[in-house]
């Protein structure tokens, strides 16, 4: 059943909804649906009397027009960004201010961590931007070959495959976005040619020299238990310090561009105090209530320029520094074996193996997704592993 007036139409469907029929009004202007809306009413007359009243009531030219524009305007921005010049669109795409991506991320609950996008942002300062073509031509006429050739050139300049790769994800994910769009032809990223892996293994410390930091009076109570990733050292508050129960919750990273944030996946654990640690934790409290920083929200690991923020990422890397030139192990050496601060956490769990716990327990403690091919594991740390690995670290001798 239908009715005409001017340009807008309307028709009269039904549905079957929990074992009764529904009466709806579908309304459309020049022939295309632009507005539906459902009735109470029994029949399907009634339900088109309810139809002329409304299109007697409501200017429903004036909203089909409204939504017709708000189409024609989203296919000119598609438009308009299917124009810009491959560097332009990149550095607008990877902008948290202007790129209705990250926007819609954002409003869909799934924001990307600021660190990422200052990372995508930066690859296409560092490597579009500076790039005639890429300057010149518009989005709409990228092609493989373009982006392959861009390519070519970094892999001989000696880029790694992660450098690469991410450089990749600076190209492709504003290409996918406007090519689903119908903003430009589709482009198949599988074709771009990596380098071989050629990432190294972190190494670790031996038990000897592990031995001698123990022995550096200043350092020694932080590496007995705590081999964490630096992030979550840095988010540390004192709100996640249990001294009673002995426990240590690690439920959060920090980063400089997103502060607080939760850590990556199954990544929320409990972790026993040792002894050792529990003193340099009561000690280094005291300092803190001295300094009127001993708040819940406030950091273990405090920055003496301003106690609202964590220790910085650069000191705690030159402190590492420091530690290995004390205990003899050169500049050298150090890049030879791939010391790094991470390597820490590979000690704490490696350590914790060979003293006995398995590496389901051990991957419970450290926060890894995978010890060797071990697959997932639970979030949540059990009473009696929590127990063992305290006895454990608190019986093991270097």
């Amino acid at each position: 059943m239908g009715h005409i007036r001017n340009a807008i139409d309307y028709r009269v469907f039904a549905r079957t909804v929990s074992g009764h029929k529904r009466f709806y009004i579908r309304f459309l202007y020049n022939g295309k649906i632009f507005l539906t809306r459902a009735t109470d009413a029994p029949t399907s007359a009634k339900a088109g009397a309810i139809a002329a009243r409304i299109m007697q009531e409501e200017d429903l030219e004036s909203i089909a027009k409204a939504k017709e524009s708000g189409k024609r305007g989203a296919l000119d921005d598609i438009d308009r960004y299917a124009r810009m010049p491959v560097s332009k669109f990149l550095l607008f795409f990877w902008d948290p201010q202007q790129s209705p991506y990250l926007s819609d991320l954002a409003a869909a609950g799934r924001p990307l961590s600021g660190s990422y996008i200052h990372s995508m942002r930066r690859n296409a300062e560092r490597f579009f931007v500076p790039i005639p073509l890429f300057s010149e031509m518009p989005m709409r006429d990228i092609k493989l070959k373009h982006i392959d050739s861009l390519f070519r050139e970094l892999r001989k300049s000696g880029k790694s495959r992660t450098m690469l790769n991410s450089i990749r994800r600076t190209i492709q994910t504003p290409c996918n976005w406007l090519s689903v769009r119908n903003g430009m032809s589709k482009i198949n990223f599988a074709a771009l040619i990596m380098p071989k892996d050629g990432a190294r293994d972190r190494g670790i410390l031996t038990l000897e020299e592990l031995e001698k930091i123990l022995n550096l009076e200043a350092v020694s109570p932080w590496y007995d238990s705590n081999q964490r990733p630096h992030l979550e050292i840095r988010a540390l508050q004192w709100k996640n310090v249990d001294l009673q129960n002995g426990l240590i919750q690690v439920s959060s990273n920090y980063t400089n561009f997103d502060g607080i944030k939760p850590p990556k996946a199954r990544s929320k654990r409990d972790v026993p105090i040792s002894t050792a640690l529990e003193g340099a934790l009561l000690e280094a409290r005291k300092i803190a209530q001295l300094l009127g920083a001993a708040e819940p929200n406030n950091f273990v690991l405090l920055n003496a320029a301003d106690f609202h923020k964590p220790i910085s990422d650069t000191t705690i890397k030159r402190a590492w520094l420091r530690v290995l030139r004390a205990i003899g192990i050169s500049k050298e050496e150090q890049k030879a074996r791939n010391l790094v601060v991470h390597g820490l956490r590979h000690l704490y769990a490696t350590r914790l193996i060979d003293a006995g716990l398995t590496p389901i327990e051990a991957a419970k403690l450290t926060g890894h997704k995978v010890l060797s091919t071990l697959g997932r594991y639970s979030d949540h740390t059990q009473q009696e592993t929590l127990r063992k690995s305290k006895q454990i670290l608190d019986n093991i001798k270097p």
